[in-house]
């Protein structure tokens, strides 16, 4: 099976990768987040463009061109974790290709021009050929003379067995990357966090545990920590994070009961593991856990909650968060105040070796 820790940005999601590392039942692999599945021009976006989308050939003529260039990033990252060749992972991607291609032919697209530079069709010495001299020579020669080169276009709508195809594919990819199949293999980010199910159905067997955070400590964390090291959400002001925050959790799908999601915070599995972990545990169908602390240890993991008692100066920005905000708030008054005093971290916890 398939267990995907997801979330919405430093939400925490790494809590849980790194207490399913405490199990010989569970592979984690989290030497990279796996997100090829749901990026734009990933799988999902192959799909869609082959079987729902059909604009006559021009869809799919520009998402495959497109699939090949996004998978080039993967080319690289996989060669480099696993040692295979560049080429050979190369080689793999065209052969999954090729079983969904039913035919090529040689033309042009004027929809082309999401495949190449602006300039490669809007440049002056282009127009004039299209304009004035391309239809001398068509006049001329007799022939149907284009002024844009021909390419081979891949066409392929309706692909036969297109999710089993996708599901090979991402198992070749897993197991190249040493995925064991005989055991449950976790993966950091193998689905989005807002809407996790849409990417079941390209690993077959799969589950995804959404892990969320007090909006609180993500604002403070950001400000403090992650703007540091290049931000990875918008922070300049507490309005425009509260914005963000809403966006991308107001009315998602995941909010929806289902049983292949659980949905946590972030906090459980620091003031209230044992709850937390007895969840997981049973999501999982994992048994007692024989190491216990020996990856995830809540009492690192405090340092990153309650950041407000570490950082007074943002009370009034944690008032403003608190009153936008509040079904997303983790109830702190339940538990004693904690020693929060020790360094913030981000990701894998630093027993996580």
């Amino acid at each position: 099976m398939i267990i995907g820790t997801c979330g919405f940005c430093s939400t925490g999601s790494s809590a849980v990768s790194d207490y399913l590392k405490e199990f010989d039942e569970n592979q984690v692999l989290d030497r990279l987040e796996f997100t090829m599945v749901y990026l734009p021009d990933g799988l999902e976006d192959l799909d869609y463009h082959l079987n729902k989308n059909i604009n006559r050939d021009d869809n799919c003529c520009i998402a495959i061109p497109r699939f090949r260039r996004f998978m080039r990033t993967y080319e690289h990252m996989l060669a480099v974790h696993s040692g295979i060749p560049e080429s050979a992972i190369k080689e793999k991607t065209e052969d999954f290709l090729n079983s969904l291609i039913q035919m090529k032919w040689k033309s042009t697209r004027r929809s082309d021009r999401l495949l190449y530079p602006t300039w490669f069709y809007y440049n002056f010495g282009l127009r004039i050929m299209a304009k004035r001299i391309t239809p001398i020579l068509r006049k001329w020669l007799g022939q149907n003379i284009k002024p844009y080169p021909n390419r081979m276009l891949d066409v392929c709508i309706h692909p036969n067995d297109f999710i089993e195809k996708c599901q090979n594919f991402v198992r070749w990819y897993l197991e190249s990357f040493g995925g064991d199949y005989s055991k449950n293999i976790v993966l950091d980010q193998a689905f989005i966090g807002n809407d996790p199910a849409k990417s079941f159905k390209y690993y077959g067997d799969s589950k995804a545990i959404v892990v969320d955070r007090d909006p609180r400590d993500n604002y403070i964390f950001t400000k403090e920590f992650l703007s540091k090291k290049g931000g990875f959400m918008p922070s300049g002001s507490v309005q425009e994070f509260v914005t963000y925050y809403k966006l991308l959790r107001d009315n998602m799908p995941y909010k929806k009961d289902n049983e292949r999601i659980l949905r946590l915070h972030f906090e459980e599995m620091i003031y209230d593991y044992d709850n937390a972990t007895s969840k997981v545990r049973k999501f999982c169908d994992l048994p007692d856990n024989p190491r216990p602390f020996s990856v995830f240890d809540p009492k690192l993991s405090v340092n990153n909650t309650q950041l407000v008692l570490k950082f007074p100066q943002y009370k009034d920005d944690v008032a403003y968060i608190e009153r936008e905000l509040s079904e997303y708030l983790f109830d702190f008054s339940r538990f004693p105040k904690p020693d929060n005093s020790g360094e913030m971290f981000m990701g894998k916890s630093p027993l996580n070796k």
